[in-house]
């Protein structure tokens, strides 16, 4: 993989949106600058309400099946067992394929991936490597995605690790369930219940509040004067990201849903593509597909998602997708509710390593655009003992990477 250097902007963007618009990777309606491809869109006809489950359980029972069939061999699935990886375990099961799950596990943590893991390899035999992941394995993955210039969200670490540690010939086919948590909802961070409560507001402020500035705040108060002028330069390209998507679509239901593929399915498919090429191994994803994608941004959000469950709850998406999925296994599986991929980032940033790291960080390089002394300051506060674990701490994770990517 051929190694980038990252400017100051880039780095800060990351820092604090955990993907840069003009690195994400090509997927169908994005434009290699990271913008939406007008003419993409613009070409997603809209499908009549009554005409969606057809179409889309034409293409779960025929595209899905025959994009298997061309792929080859050495296959392996990144499955935790949720709906997508289930789906795809199913399909391709059918087919009579050789392939095997990867499986990565938190250990003491209260996620219930295994279970889910465990019921679908009951109902669908499959040999499995399950990666258990503390914070010597998440540090490992960490340091080996600073080695290797890549920067990535918080999974990537636990991804790294994994693919690092499995036992296979190089050329690997390694298959992900990235595409309808976005496709079939949009920004998972928000119920559907405050998307109303946008309704009325101007596209492009709506966006701005539900756009993930994760570490904004923590950032912002460590800025430097150069640092301000990146962070306002940032937010102007955000900006246009946010009208480029209003003249597409207006309604806060559908821009949300074009925001979130924008940003969390391309940082995802980028991430991905990324860590697999280090490894040596190729990253596909079946559910990115140019004519799901049309499909999915043809159809009208309320066409897609399970109002009945509730507009407070994030999983009433992809009802269509569990429908066909309730062909291969029973609904107690299908509905059941799934956390995954989700690091304990907090836990591992507060280990004995990254505190000594920190306290020694007069002595490291710094970007250019951070206070030296603000970072001691904010730093010192974080890691007394009343302070700790207080919030989920992503800053401490960006603020490892970036600093990092600027040692000489």
């Amino acid at each position: 993989m051929k190694k980038e250097k990252f400017s100051d902007k880039e780095l800060l963007e990351f820092a604090i949106y955990h993907d840069i618009v003009d690195k994400n990777s090509r997927i169908p309606g994005v434009k290699s600058n990271g913008y939406p491809d007008f003419d993409f869109f613009r070409n997603c006809s809209k499908i009549k309400k009554k005409d969606i489950e057809s179409v889309l359980n034409n293409w779960f029972e025929n595209s899905m099946l025959n994009w298997w069939e061309g792929l080859g061999k050495r296959i392996s699935i990144l499955c935790s067992g949720g709906v997508d990886s289930s789906a795809l375990v199913a399909t391709i099961n059918n087919l009579n394929i050789e392939y095997d799950l990867i499986h990565t596990l938190y250990l003491n943590h209260d996620n219930n991936d295994i279970n889910k893991l465990k019921f679908l390899i009951s109902q669908i035999p499959s040999k499995v490597s399950i990666f258990s992941i503390g914070e010597n394995e998440y540090l490992h993955g960490l340091k080996s995605l600073v080695k290797s210039n890549s920067l990535q969200n918080t999974y990537g670490p636990t991804l790294m690790y994994s693919l690092n540690s499995f036992e296979n010939e190089s050329g690997n086919n390694i298959i992900t369930g990235s595409g309808p948590d976005e496709l079939f909802y949009g920004m998972e961070k928000y119920s559907f219940k405050y998307f109303n409560s946008l309704d009325e507001l101007n596209i492009i402020k709506a966006l701005k509040l539900i756009d993930n500035a994760y570490n904004k705040d923590s950032y912002l108060s460590v800025l430097n004067p150069l640092g301000l002028e990146l962070f306002q330069s940032i937010k102007e390209d955000r900006l246009l990201l946010y009208k480029n998507i209003s003249e597409i679509n207006n309604s806060i239901f559908e821009a949300q849903r074009i925001l979130a593929y924008l940003t969390v399915t391309t940082q995802h498919m980028k991430m991905f593509d990324d860590i697999c090429s280090i490894n040596k191994a190729s990253h596909y994803a079946p559910f990115i597909d140019p004519e799901l994608i049309r499909i999915c941004f043809s159809s009208s959000i309320h066409d897609l998602i399970e109002l009945s469950m509730g507009n407070e709850n994030v999983e009433i998406g992809k009802k269509h997708l569990k429908k066909f999925l309730s062909k291969y296994l029973p609904l107690s599986h299908v509905e059941s509710r799934k956390i995954g991929f989700h690091a304990p980032t907090t836990r591992f940033m507060y280990s004995s390593y990254f505190e000594k790291y920190y306290s020694s960080l007069s002595n490291k390089k710094i970007p250019s655009f951070i206070d030296r002394d603000k970072l001691n300051k904010i730093l010192k506060i974080r890691f007394l003992p009343e302070n700790r674990m207080k919030i989920i701490d992503y800053f401490l994770f960006s603020l490892f990477q970036i600093i990092e990517h600027v040692q000489e």
